[in-house]
C-alpha cells in the first residue's frame, strides 16, 4: 500500500512540475496582429499588406467621344487627306531647316521635293478656286445659252422622239434619283458636322473644368495615398515591431532555449534521464517481487524441512523396531533432508532499499530541476532586456520623423497646386474664351445651318421636280398636252439647276478656306496627337525643344519638369503609361524629385543590430548535473547490484537429498518382507510413512518447487529489466555533463546567433514596409490616369475629333454635295424637257407620230390619225376604236 502511494505521488509532483514549466512557457499576444486599413501579420511577422484604398473619384473620366454617326464619313475625309493631300505625312525636314533658318534656300534648291510633299494640298486650292471663278461663267453662259439662243433645253420643242422616249426619261429619273440620295446625304452630313462643332464648343469648358478638377483631385490623392502608405502602413509597423519586443521572451528565448536544448544534447539527456525514471520504476516493481517470491520460498523451505526432519525421525524409529537385518536390506533415509539452505540465496534488501530511496526522492522532478536554469531562458531573456527593448522602441518611433520630409514634399506640390492660382486662373480663362466663342458660334451654327438650307432648297426641289414629273407621265398625253403639275416638276428640276449655279461658288469658296484650315490641323496636329505609338509627338516635342534652345540634345519635360534636360522623360512614353495607369511617381520619374533613400537606406538610419547586439545573457555559470542528479544517479547504479549468478547457483541445487518417491516405495517393500521378524502393527507404521512420504512430496515439496519456479522467474525479470541499466546511467550522466559543457562554453554564442535572427526579423518588418511603400510609389501612388485623361480630352476627343474631324467632315461633306451638284444639273435639264409641256412639235416628231398612229374614221368618214385637221389635235374618242401605241406605264 504505501508503494502504491508513493508511485502516484511521484506521478503527481512530475505533472505539477511539468505543468508548471509549461505554464511560465511565454505566449505570442496577440498572435496574429490586424488594423483598420486590413493589413495583417502573422506570428511569424510575415506581413500581408492590404491594397490601397480608393479616395477621391475622377470627373474627366466619363467623358467620350459622339460622333453622332459620323465617323465612316470623317474616316473617308482622313483617309482622302492621308492618301491624296498629304501622303508623306508630317515633313520633319521642313521644320527643321525652318529652325535652322535655311527653308527658303531648300525651296529654291529642291522645289520638287515640296512640290510633291505639297502637291495635292495645292491642287486640291487650284481646283477649288478655279471652280470658283469658271464656274460661275459656266452657268453665265448656259443661261445665256437657253434663254438667248433657246438651246440647252430653252428651245420648247420635242426633237425626234420616238417609242425609246419612256425609257430615256426613266433612265434619266433613276440617274437623277441616285444623285439627289447621294447630295442629300451629303447634306445631313453637312448639317450633323456643323452641329458637332458647337457641340465641341459647348462641352470645351465642362472638360477643361472636369480636368482641371481632376488634377486638383489627383494632387489630393496623392497625398492622402502616401500619408496612407506612410503613415497607416508605418504605424502597423511600428505596431508588429512593438509586439515582437514586448514578446522577446517568446521570440527570441524560446528559440535561444530550444537551440541550446537541440545543440547541447539537453534533450536527449534529459530523454535518457526519463528513460531512466521508466525503470526505476520497473526495477523497484522487479525487486519488489523478486523478495516477495524469495520470502516464500524461504516459510515453504522452512515447512519442507520441519516436515522431512519429522518423517526422517519417525521412519527410522519404525525400521528400528522392524528390526533391519541388514543396512543394505533397509531403507536409506540418509538423504531425507533439505538439499538447500535458503540463506545461502543472497540478499536484496540493500538493493531493494536503494531503488525505494531514489523512487521516493523523484528523479523525475529532480531531473527538471536540473534543466529549470535552461527552460527559465524565455523568462530570464524578457528580465534582462528591459533596457534593450526601450531603446528599439525609441530608435522605431524616431525613425518616422525621417520619413516625414516625403510627406512635406508632396504637401508642398498640393499646397503649390493650390494655391498658386494656376488651375483657378485657367478654368477662368476658359470660361471667357468659351463664353465669347458661344457668342460668335451661334452666327457661324446660323451660317452652317444657311449652307445646309441652300443644299436642302436644291435637293428639295429636285426630289419634288422629280416626284411631280414622275406622277404627271402619261403616254397617252402629246408633249404640247402636258399638264401643269408636268410643266411644275419642269420648272422645279430647272429652278435647282439655277441655284446650284448661283450657289455653289460660294459654297465652294467655303468648302476652300475650310479644307485650306483642317486639312493641315489633321495631318501635322492631330495625326501625330493621336498615333497609337505617339512617336510623332514626341518628335514635335523634340522640334520645339531645339527651336526654343537651340540644341536637340535634352529633353523638353526633363527641363520643364525637373530643371535638367538629361533627364530622359518622352512624352509619348509618359502619355502611355498614364493611359495604363501607372503610378506618377514611375511615369514621370519623380525619383529626380522626391528623395526616399530614407525608404531604401533605413537599415543605416534605423541601426537596430547594434541595438541587438547589446543583449547578452551570461549563462557560464549555468549547472544542470546538479549534486542531488549526479548521487541519484549513482544510487540507482548500486540498486542494481544483484547477484543473479549466486541467486542462479542456488536454484540450480537439489530441493531434497533423497528421493522421495523412491523412499516410499522402499518403506513399502520393506513392510511387506520385514515378516516374521516384525509384527503388524509396525508393517502398518511403515505403510503410512510410506504414504506419508508420497504426501509430502506431492504437497509440500512441489509447492517449494513452483516457489521456486517463480523465483526463477522474477529473476529473468529483474535481469532483463536492469540490463543495460548502468550503461545508460553512465550515458545519462555524460549527456547532462556534455549540455552543462556546451551552454557553458557555446551559451553567448547561441544568444547572438539567435539575436541576430531577431534583429534580421526586425529588419524584415521594416524591409517588408519599405517593399511595400516602394512598389506602392512604382505601382499604386498617384496613378497618373488624370494627365492621360486631359490630354485625351482636350486635345484627342476635344481638339481633333470633335473640332477639327468636324471641319474635315463640313469641307468634305459641303464638297460631296458640290460634286453631285454638277451632274444633277445634266440630268436634271435633260428630264425637265420630258417633265414640261412643248410649245410645237417638229415635222420629224409628227411624221413619227403619223407612221405610229393607227388610222380612224373622221366626222366626215376620212381617216385622220387624230380624228381632226389640226395639228396636235387629238380626238378621244378615236381611242376606243384605235388606242394609241405610246407606252402606258409611266
Amino acid at each position: 500500500m504505501g508503494r502504491v502511494v508513493r508511485h502516484w505521488t511521484g506521478i503527481v509532483i512530475l505533472l505539477a512540475w511539468i505543468n508548471l514549466g509549461y505554464c511560465d512557457d511565454p505566449v505570442l499576444t496577440p498572435a496574429t496582429l490586424t488594423d483598420s486599413g486590413g493589413n495583417t501579420a502573422n506570428a511569424n511577422s510575415s506581413i500581408k499588406w492590404a491594397p490601397l484604398p480608393s479616395f477621391d473619384s475622377y470627373k474627366a473620366g466619363d467623358i467620350e467621344y459622339d460622333s453622332s454617326g459620323l465617323a465612316p464619313l470623317n474616316n473617308f475625309a482622313k483617309s482622302f487627306i492621308n492618301g491624296a493631300v498629304f501622303p508623306l505625312g508630317v515633313p520633319w525636314d521642313l521644320m527643321e531647316k525652318a529652325i535652322d533658318g535655311t527653308l527658303m534656300t531648300d525651296i529654291t534648291a529642291n522645289y520638287m521635293n515640296y512640290l510633291q510633299q505639297f502637291g495635292g494640298y495645292g491642287a486640291c486650292i487650284v481646283i477649288g478656286f478655279l471652280f470658283i471663278f469658271i464656274f460661275p461663267l459656266i452657268g453665265l453662259c448656259f443661261c445665256c445659252c437657253r434663254c438667248c439662243c433657246s438651246n440647252c433645253g430653252g428651245k420648247m420643242m420635242q426633237h425626234n422622239e420616238d417609242a425609246k422616249a419612256d425609257c430615256k426619261r426613266r433612265t434619266f429619273a433613276i440617274i437623277l434619283f441616285v444623285l439627289i440620295a447621294f447630295t442629300g446625304a451629303g447634306m445631313i452630313c453637312v448639317y450633323l458636322s456643323n452641329d458637332q462643332m458647337s457641340t465641341a464648343l459647348n462641352n470645351f469648358d465642362d472638360v477643361v473644368v472636369s480636368n482641371m478638377d481632376d488634377l486638383t483631385t489627383y494632387a489630393s490623392n496623392v497625398v492622402k495615398e502616401t500619408k496612407y502608405i506612410v503613415n497607416t502602413n508605418f504605424n502597423f509597423t511600428t505596431s508588429v515591431i512593438t509586439r515582437d519586443l514586448d514578446n522577446l521572451g517568446y521570440v527570441l528565448g524560446i528559440p535561444i532555449r530550444t537551440t541550446l536544448k537541440t545543440q547541447g544534447n539537453l534533450d536527449t539527456a534529459i530523454s535518457s534521464a526519463n528513460n531512466l525514471v521508466t525503470r526505476v520504476t520497473q526495477i523497484a516493481a522487479a525487486l519488489t517481487t523478486l523478495n516477495t517470491t524469495l520470502g516464500d520460498v524461504k516459510v515453504k523451505a522452512d515447512i519442507l524441512s520441519s516436515n522431512l526432519s519429522a518423517l526422517k525421525t519417525d521412519i527410522d524409529t519404525a525400521i528400528g523396531n522392524a528390526g533391519c537385518p541388514g543396512p543394505s536390506n533397509c531403507p536409506d533415509t540418509t538423504g531425507v533432508d533439505m538439499g538447500f539452505d535458503t540463506n545461502d540465496f543472497p540478499d536484496i534488501s540493500g538493493p531493494l532499499s536503494s531503488i525505494s530511496s531514489v523512487e521516493n526522492q523523484n528523479l523525475s522532478a529532480i531531473i527538471i530541476q536540473a534543466s529549470s536554469e535552461i527552460d527559465n531562458i524565455p523568462e530570464r531573456v524578457t528580465n534582462e532586456t528591459k533596457t534593450t527593448v526601450s531603446d528599439l522602441k525609441t530608435m522605431v518611433s524616431n525613425f518616422s520623423g525621417q520619413i516625414d520630409p516625403l510627406i512635406e514634399q508632396v504637401e508642398n506640390i498640393q499646397d503649390s497646386i493650390s494655391t498658386n492660382g494656376t488651375i483657378a486662373d485657367i478654368k477662368k480663362q476658359v470660361k471667357d474664351m468659351v463664353d465669347v466663342g458661344s457668342t460668335y458660334d451661334k452666327y457661324r451654327w446660323y451660317g452652317g445651318v444657311g449652307l445646309t438650307s441652300i443644299v436642302l432648297l436644291v435637293v428639295l426641289l429636285q426630289i419634288l421636280g422629280l416626284g411631280f414629273g414622275t406622277c404627271s407621265q402619261n403616254s397617252n398625253t402629246r408633249p404640247t398636252e402636258r399638264g401643269c403639275v408636268g410643266t411644275s416638276a419642269g420648272n422645279m428640276l430647272m429652278a435647282s439647276v439655277g441655284f446650284v449655279f448661283i450657289f455653289s461658288s460660294f459654297l465652294m469658296l467655303l468648302t476652300t478656306f475650310t479644307f485650306m484650315l483642317a486639312t493641315p490641323l489633321h495631318r501635322f496636329i492631330c495625326d501625330p496627337l493621336t498615333d497609337s505609338s505617339l512617336s510623332d509627338l514626341d518628335t514635335i516635342v523634340d522640334k520645339i525643344y531645339k527651336f526654343q534652345y537651340g540644341t536637340s540634345n535634352g529633353s523638353f519635360l526633363g527641363k520643364m519638369l525637373f530643371s535638367n534636360a538629361s533627364i530622359d522623360l518622352r512624352v509619348s512614353k509618359l502619355l502611355q503609361d498614364c493611359q495604363g495607369g501607372a503610378a506618377a511617381f514611375k511615369a514621370l520619374k519623380l525619383n529626380n524629385l522626391f528623395d526616399v533613400s530614407t525608404l531604401t537606406n533605413f537599415t543605416k538610419d534605423l541601426n537596430i543590430q547594434s541595438e541587438v547586439d547589446k543583449i547578452n545573457i551570461d549563462l557560464s555559470t549555468v549547472k544542470i548535473m546538479t549534486p542531488s542528479l549526479m548521487n541519484q544517479l549513482n544510487e540507482m547504479k548500486s540498486a542494481i547490484n544483484v547477484n543473479f549468478t549466486k541467486f542462479r547457483e542456488e536454484l540450480g541445487k537439489s530441493t531434497t537429498g533423497q528421493n522421495m518417491s523412491a523412499l516410499a516405495d522402499q518403506l513399502d517393500t520393506f513392510a511387506g518382507s520385514c515378516s516374521p521378524g516384525c509384527n503388524a502393527a509396525t508393517q502398518t507404521s511403515l505403510r503410512e510413512l510410506a504414504n506419508r512420504t508420497r504426501s509430502i512430496e506431492s504437497n509440500e515439496l512441489a509447492n517449494l518447487t513452483a516457489t521456486l519456479t517463480q523465483l526463477g522467474t522474477d529473476l529473468n525479470t529483474l535481469e532483463s529489466t536492469v540490463n543495460g541499466t548502468d550503461t545508460d546511467v553512465d550515458n545519462c550522466i555524460n549527456n547532462f555533463n556534455i549540455s552543462e559543457i556546451f551552454v557553458q562554453n557555446n551559451g553567448s554564442d547561441v544568444v547572438k546567433n539567435e539575436a541576430k535572427k531577431f534583429a534580421d526579423r526586425i529588419i524584415g518588418i521594416v524591409t517588408s514596409f519599405a517593399d511595400d511603400a516602394l512598389y506602392a510609389l512604382d505601382n499604386e501612388i498617384g496613378k497618373c490616369t488624370p494627365i492621360w485623361n486631359l490630354y485625351n480630352s482636350l486635345f484627342v476627343i476635344s481638339l481633333c475629333q470633335y473640332t477639327v474631324d468636324s471641319l474635315n467632315g463640313f469641307w468634305f461633306s459641303l464638297g460631296w454635295c458640290i460634286f453631285f451638284f454638277i451632274p444633277s444639273i445634266i440630268f436634271s435639264t435633260k428630264l425637265a424637257k420630258h417633265y414640261r409641256r412643248m410649245s410645237q412639235l417638229d415635222n420629224d416628231y409628227e411624221d413619227d407620230k403619223d407612221e405610229l398612229q393607227l388610222p380612224e374614221v373622221s366626222r366626215n368618214g376620212s381617216k385622220s390619225p387624230f380624228g381632226s385637221n389640226k395639228v396636235g389635235h387629238y380626238d378621244p374618242s378615236s381611242a376606243q376604236s384605235n388606242p394609241p401605241p405610246y407606252n402606258t406605264d409611266w
